[in-house]
């Protein structure tokens, strides 16, 4: 059974047909016109195999040949192969299937979906292209080219045919990379930069060290495919490819279809299969075709144990010398760019695919289908992505919020404006401390430029005002350090360091060693959180030395810490110094903590002041009427409590909320 039928197609001739015979001469022979036929089966194609090879192997590549299409088309959709011929010579084919897509026929590439290897209808000619595609649009159903070449005549000529009558859409899709090939490539390494050439040799080097290279490229007999195959598919199983299950060993309709194609290109002279051996074992392989002058891999494959030596890398610089020797014209390497083939060239075939929907009922049908799977599948992933969004979005207002909220802890931007607020601190008796708070991004230099434009404001100052600095924000640098101690001693201003992490403390306290080895008569301050647990033993060591003390509840554990509950732990401190003749400022606006602790001092007749945050509202009277220390930071803003404590401690949003109001009034 022939299972094929004839396409009419609409052909302009002359209005009198009847050929004009001259006396005396035979009357001509007119042209045979193209007629188009719909292919249901191989079998009924089986006339015109030669000429289908021969058109291939002039204008496409092993995609369209017989060998894939059948492979393909294993226990898979049915054909419906558009072709044009004359007589028993083709001159143009579009290898198509039928494929139902939520329950509509169209018509789709062979292969393409499954292998996503570029395709494209094959014709001899431009006439015979245009009149492919007629008889392509007669089918009248839609039609899908997954990955066609992006410059292909096809696609014009597709839009001729179809002309009002389709919905015809062209997106873009993955490009695949290639060499134009000269006798240059003979040495491939030589295309290569001066590092993947370096690359290259020592991957040569190591691979030799192991034992034997060889290289084997072979166009097997029948008789010697099976083993080779075997073998071939072993060394993609030892691949990162059989960790993941995708190996041909391992996805065995893959692995049938390799070996069904593989047996045909065997048959017909054009398979090449490629191993880098060491000692003898494959630890390397391609799988490739020859034809049309061009080299196409199909498979690549290594074996991962082998990784130090590079092998993947070294078999392909032997088949692109091989394809150059053998006067080739490209070599294709197919599939989609990647990190691999960018070594060797950035030359791209970019690919489209190609939708046509003609408006007859199966062409709308599909087209209202996908319509309605791609308004879908943007919902799903709208939805998906609104938690993120939104979640996005509440994150950028909270630091928003937090930014306003913050000012209210500073005074303002520049040293101005911190010493307008000292100045008016000073009227009314208030002792303060001064301190610059660094943005992210300010170079050490800057930051130390800051600390000393703020030790030049303190000649005359009341002897109670002291700069705090914080040695992180210098960079640690020793000669930036010295060069602000100098000045403080110079001005006779107290130096002050802040504490930041645990992991900092270290580096700090060597620095404050040096800094009264060089200044001896410099007054020195340190910072100690009681929520580290170090802090106790800190104290002593503070002590020793004769520092003044900030202590501090500390709002910011380092990750992974054991701390103190807080409070305890800031008790605990006081109670260590606690006798020790050394003055401590107790830094809190927690006015029962602040009072316990102050008592604890006072009855060990330790020096003591209170010490509060600017902005966070108006210090009670100390016994005895003095008033606490208020300390002004200027610059950039942050907020003296973690807002990432907001979930475990939801009052703190309520505080959050009052200081952005308050920040808004200027409260």
């Amino acid at each position: 059974m022939d299972d094929s039928k004839t396409v009419s197609l609409a052909v302009k001739t002359r209005s009198d047909p009847t050929p004009v015979v001259e006396a005396g001469r035979a009357a001509p022979v007119l042209p045979t016109l193209p007629s188009a036929h719909v292919f249901l089966s191989l079998e009924s194609v089986e006339r015109y195999a030669e000429s289908w090879r021969e058109l291939c192997d002039l204008h496409a590549g092993p995609m369209e040949q017989l060998e894939w299409v059948d492979a393909c088309l294993h226990g898979g959709p049915r054909p419906q192969i558009v072709a044009i011929s004359e007589t028993s010579y083709l001159r143009a084919f579009a290898p198509l299937a039928r494929v139902s897509r939520r329950g509509i026929l169209s018509l789709e590439m062979i292969g393409v979906g499954d292998h996503f290897e570029p395709m494209d209808f094959v014709a001899s000619d431009g006439a015979a292209l245009q009149t492919l595609c007629a008889a392509v649009r007669s089918q009248n159903v839609a039609i899908r080219l997954g990955r066609l070449p992006q410059g292909s005549p096809t696609i014009p000529a597709l839009r001729q045919a179809f002309g009002r009558r389709a919905v015809i859409r062209v997106s873009a899709q993955a490009a695949a990379p290639w060499i134009a090939m000269d006798d240059s490539w003979q040495s491939p390494e030589t295309h290569l930069n001066s590092g993947r050439r370096s690359d290259l040799r020592r991957a040569r080097k190591r691979a030799d060290e192991v034992g034997t290279v060889t290289i084997q490229i072979v166009c097997p007999d029948l008789p010697q495919l099976p083993a080779l195959l075997d073998e071939a598919f072993a060394v993609e199983e030892r691949s990162w490819k059989g960790d993941e299950e995708t190996s041909l060993v391992r996805d065995a309709d893959r692995g049938a279809f390799f070996r069904r194609y593989t047996n045909a290109a065997c048959r017909q002279g054009t398979l090449r299969i490629c191993f880098l051996r060491i000692n003898g074992q494959a630890v390397a392989m391609q799988i490739a075709v020859q034809q049309s002058r061009r080299f196409w891999l199909l498979k690549v494959g290594y074996d991962a144990s082998f990784s130090r030596c590079s092998p993947g890398m070294l078999l392909t610089r032997e088949t692109i010398a091989y394809a150059a020797s053998r006067k080739l014209l490209t070599y294709e390497f197919l599939g989609t760019c990647e990190a691999w083939t960018s070594v060797w060239t950035d030359r791209r075939r970019e690919c489209v695919e190609l939708t046509a929907y003609p408006f007859t009922p199966l062409g709308l049908a599909a087209l209202v289908a996908d319509g309605g799977a791609s308004l879908l599948a943007r919902s799903r992933k709208a939805a998906r992505r609104l938690p993120r969004t939104l979640k996005s979005c509440f994150r950028g207002m909270v630091k928003s919020v937090v930014a306003r909220a913050a000012r209210r802890y500073i005074a303002g931007d520049s040293l101005a404006a911190a010493l307008d607020v000292r100045t008016r601190l000073d009227q009314i008796g208030q002792p303060t401390t001064l301190g610059f708070w660094d943005a992210d991004g300010d170079s050490p230099r800057v930051v130390a430029d800051r600390y000393l434009e703020a030790l030049e404001s303190m000649q005359g100052a009341p002897a109670h005002a002291y700069l705090s600095i914080k040695l992180p924000s210098l960079g640690n640098s020793a000669d930036l350090l010295n060069e602000i101690a100098t000045r403080a001693a110079a001005v006779g201003a107290r130096l002050h360091f802040d504490a930041l992490t645990p992991e900092s403390v270290e580096t700090t306290q060597a620095a404050i060693d040096e800094v009264r080895k060089r200044h001896p008569s410099l007054a020195i301050g340190h910072t100690l959180p009681g929520r580290w647990r170090r802090s106790v033993a800190d104290a002593d060591w503070a002590a020793a030395r004769g520092l003044s003390v900030r202590v501090v509840k500390g709002q910011f554990p380092a990750a992974g810490t054991d701390d103190c509950p807080p409070k305890l732990g800031f008790l605990e401190v006081v109670k260590q110094l606690a006798g020790k003749p050394i003055h401590v400022d107790i830094a809190t606006h927690d006015e029962p903590l602040a009072k316990e602790a102050a008592a604890i001092l006072k009855s060990a007749g330790t020096s003591f002041d209170r010490e509060r945050l600017y902005g966070m509202g108006n210090p009670p009277l100390e016994d005895g009427g003095s008033r606490p220390r208020i300390y002004i930071p200027y610059g950039a803003a942050y907020l003296p409590y973690a807002v990432a404590r907001l979930r475990k401690n939801p009052a703190l949003g309520g505080r959050l909320l009052l200081d952005w109001i308050r920040s808004l009034l200027r409260l």
